[in-house]
């Protein structure tokens, strides 16, 4: 079939593609802590995954599309056989924290009405099942948190970012770390619409006075000069192997995702294995770990970083750990190290 732009909302693939970004940003939007995932089929190398362990998440939705008729349960029942395994693995509650809905964003089948192509489906459609979630309180009051993403001139130097903590309004003054400039926000705008002030949440567009676009690096963040965020390079943290074929000694070289800072890091000693059912710590040292694995251990990255435990701040404690195009582990900080000097 034809995939120009003119067939574009008739080809089905490129439509359903279209659909998935749509609610999948969307629902990202509104709740932070919810992740909705859109599957056609199950693909055990995707790229759901880097999303699903990079996004600091409470929640799980697994959209099962209804592309292929007829609606049977198979690819629906196929898909929680071979997707709760894995979101068990990392963390996730399969009776609390996930949830399996079948709709189509294609023919709009489950989406807001219950679809008669599906009597096995007992649960609510898409848009009343949203509907019915909690709200996620964010504090507006809390310290001032916005990871860079991206950055570039224009009339100034602007920068983009997800405000995770506290409130920015014009003309306030922020310091950027970790090179601890001040700079002042001339300008303001959430999802490109000029404010005078932006709450927990939003996606933001800033122009800032004080500082120069090349002084800035994706991973850098904004903080309010009342409390800034911690910076650093060793840290210890707890961490889970999920995909490694050999296994991991001190000494190994990764690369470190937290929030939206990516690093080159090395895990320089194992401190020891925490037992997965019991969350007990062995007494002595490990020489190795492999995969399905749970340690705790010490890192260093190259470059120096901004980061928070996540006890103190979850967004800014949970990380993965890449290698060779794969996500081989995930991890959240546990403390901080001081550099000696």
């Amino acid at each position: 079939m034809d995939s120009s732009p003119k067939n574009f909302f008739t080809h089905p693939i490129l439509f359903q593609t279209q659909m998935t970004f749509f609610l999948s940003w969307s629902t990202q939007k509104m709740f932070c802590e919810i992740f909705t995932l859109f599957i056609l089929a199950y693909n055990e190398n995707g790229n759901w995954k880097r999303k699903l362990l990079k996004s600091n998440i409470k929640a799980v939705h697994v959209i099962c599309d209804l592309y292929f008729k007829p609606y049977n349960s198979f690819l629906y029942e196929e898909c929680k056989e071979k997707l709760v395994p894995f979101l068990k693995k990392v963390g996730f509650n399969p009776r609390k924290d996930v949830h399996f809905m079948p709709c189509s964003g294609l023919t709009g089948a489950n989406l807001k009405e219950p679809a008669e192509y599906c009597p096995w489906y007992t649960g609510l459609p898409f848009i009343p099942h949203l509907d019915s979630l909690p709200n996620f309180n964010r504090s507006s009051d809390g310290p001032v948190r916005l990871p860079i993403v991206d950055k570039y001139k224009d009339m100034g130097t602007v920068v983009l970012g997800k405000l995770e903590s506290g409130s920015i309004s014009k003309a306030q003054q922020l310091v950027m770390m970790p090179n601890r400039h001040t700079v002042e926000v001339l300008s303001l705008l959430s999802d490109d619409v000029e404010t005078d002030d932006a709450d927990p949440g939003e996606n933001l567009k800033l122009r800032l006075k004080g500082i120069e676009e090349e002084e800035i690096l994706p991973g850098f963040l904004l903080c309010n000069a009342e409390n800034i965020c911690h910076t650093g390079r060793t840290f210890d943290a707890q961490i889970v192997i999920i995909e490694h074929k050999s296994i991991i000694c001190p000494g190994y070289n990764a690369v470190l995702h937290i929030h939206t800072c990516i690093e080159e890091v090395q895990i320089t000693a194992l401190i020891c294995l925490v037992d997965k059912k019991t969350g007990d710590k062995s007494k002595t040292r490990p020489r190795f770990v492999k995969q399905d694995q749970v340690c705790i251990a010490r890192l260093r990255t190259a470059g120096t970083i901004c980061l928070e435990t996540f006890k103190d701040f979850p967004q800014m404690g949970r990380f993965t750990l890449r290698d060779e195009g794969k996500t081989i582990a995930i991890g959240k900080v546990l403390k901080l190290v001081a550099e000696k000097d």
